[in-house]
């Protein structure tokens, strides 16, 4: 029996699937280096904005401190520098500001009248930009019943001499003059003015040369008591002498309870050494040095909890007591110390975050006072001194391993402005910072957009947002924008097409 013939199925054949997982790999490829691009891109700008706010801080701090210098030596400063909301902008060539810039402002905040009466409080402000970001610092002056000594225009000072001893290295203080009421003795090239009673050496000095110099008041020796008294004691026995804290101020103090103030004690026994290293220090350092005592000052960042107060006092016991600072290194680095420096509760120039990728300049800012006439104070070449240094014994400066690193002193005007508690003298008026009023104003490069107020209709008749004083029993729609003024309910329009809208109105 023949069966008959029944077609055979092709077998079939799925062309072109091999096009479609190409395409479908290729476009996951494509949106995956998109991705990382545009990562990568936000990464770069958050990267360049934090740079520009630091960079946009450190210049309002100097715009500030530039301008507080101006009205401590202008008789007439509300004339001249207060003419006009912006009284200047000064663009910053170099320095690695990328051509920031800064404005003045000052603002009678009391009656709004800058000129109608000269004992008014009057607030400053210094906003700098940089790229995208502006930063604005300010601070209240008010009349004040005394005046600072003006040994704290110096750049250093001391009751009795000054010796340089022979480097390559300069000392650089130009704007800030040194003295004595000694002997300075000079072997160095000054870029400065110098003012002692007696100058005598081979070294050149630059400025002036003020021999004979009537001698500058000193603040009085009881100002170390006074700090003390509001201190944090840090015990010996907590370091033995290696003082490395890592981050010490108001907020922080690795070796005990933290002091609302920043002002912490240290006591060195006697012929023991205390060493202060890979630190920040924002705070008060009161130091009771013993007999034969060593303090030095190595690779720390240092400034004051608030402009009002003083770096470091430090009260010497005998003639081998000996206080050494230098600032030996370029930076102070995070990642190396493996700590952040700069967290919410210790910003750093009104900046702070939670990474270890900062490094800071090895500095130290602000007053330092050594008591005691038995002592020496060695400034080490390297030195970068933002501030004063007054010593009541005599001051040395030394190159100990020949590198010929200057020593470089830049004055402080904000320890005129607004001398420490106890460096200030009863003897006339002037206007000092208001203390607690430093602060860090928000400055909006362009005003922000305005917000769309939700505009509800009450049943009395008029149209409130729920910032706005409202009748008892009236219900309201959220709106989180600034107070709106009332205005009468729109009333009812019929569109074109039949229908009924409502009309806003602003």
């Amino acid at each position: 029996m023949q069966r008959p013939d029944t077609p055979q199925k092709r077998p079939t054949t799925r062309r072109g699937s091999a096009y479609v997982l190409v395409l479908a790999l290729s476009i996951i490829v494509t949106v995956l280096a998109a991705t990382a691009i545009e990562s990568s891109r936000i990464g770069i700008r958050a990267s360049t904005a934090q740079r520009d706010a630091s960079d946009a801080a450190l210049i309002a701090q100097g715009g500030l401190d530039h301008l507080l210098q101006l009205i401590a030596t202008t008789p007439e400063w509300r004339t001249v520098y207060g003419s006009s909301p912006d009284v200047t902008s000064k663009l910053l060539q170099g320095g690695g500001f990328r051509g920031g810039s800064y404005t003045w402002e000052l603002e009678d905040e009391t009656d709004g009248d800058l000129f109608d009466d000269p004992t008014d409080p009057v607030r400053v402000r210094c906003t700098a930009v940089v790229g995208q970001t502006s930063r604005t610092l300010s601070v209240e002056l008010a009349e004040s019943g005394s005046s600072p000594f003006d040994v704290l225009q110096m750049g250093f000072y001391t009751s009795k001499y000054v010796l340089t001893g022979s480097s390559s290295a300069s000392l650089v203080s130009p704007d800030a003059p040194l003295g004595a009421m000694g002997t300075f003795h000079n072997s160095v090239a000054i870029i400065g003015d110098v003012e002692a009673g007696l100058i005598t050496g081979t070294g050149s000095i630059s400025g002036t040369r003020d021999s004979l110099a009537t001698p500058r008041e000193m603040p009085s020796s009881s100002v170390f008591d006074l700090y003390k008294a509001r201190s944090t004691t840090i015990p010996w026995t907590s370091h033995y002498g290696t003082f490395e804290p890592g981050l010490l101020s108001a907020g922080a103090n690795p070796y005990g309870t933290a002091n609302a103030e920043g002002i912490y004690f240290l006591s060195v026994p006697a012929w023991q050494q205390l060493k202060l290293d890979n630190s920040r220090i924002v705070g008060t350092l009161v130091i009771d040095a013993g007999i034969g005592a060593k303090i030095k000052f190595n690779d720390v960042v240092i400034e004051p909890g608030r402009s009002n107060m003083p770096t470091i006092l430090v009260k010497t016991s005998g003639v081998d007591s000996e206080v050494s600072i230098r600032t030996g290194s370029d930076s102070l680095s995070e990642s190396s110390l493996g700590l952040n420096l700069n967290p919410a509760h210790t910003p750093y120039r009104g900046s702070s975050d939670s990474q270890l990728n900062d490094s800071y300049a090895t500095q130290i800012t602000g007053l330092i006072h050594v008591i005691g006439a038995l002592g020496t104070v060695e400034l080490q070449n390297g030195l970068a001194l933002n501030g004063c240094l007054l010593a009541e014994c005599g001051i040395e400066l030394t190159d100990p391993l020949g590198t010929g690193r200057d020593w470089r002193v830049t004055p402080s005007p904000s320890l005129t402005i607004t001398p420490p508690e106890g460096y200030s003298t009863a003897r006339g008026g002037g206007f000092a910072a208001t203390e607690g009023s430093l602060r860090w104003d928000v400055a909006p490069l362009t005003a922000p957009a305005p917000r769309r107020h939700h505009r509800p209709q009450p049943a009395t008749g008029t149209a409130r947002c729920r910032n706005s004083p409202t009748p008892a029993g009236t219900r309201l729609r959220a709106c989180r924008g600034p107070p709106c003024r009332s205005t009468p309910a729109p009333s009812p329009r019929r569109s074109s097409r039949g229908r009924s809208r409502r009309v806003r109105r602003s």
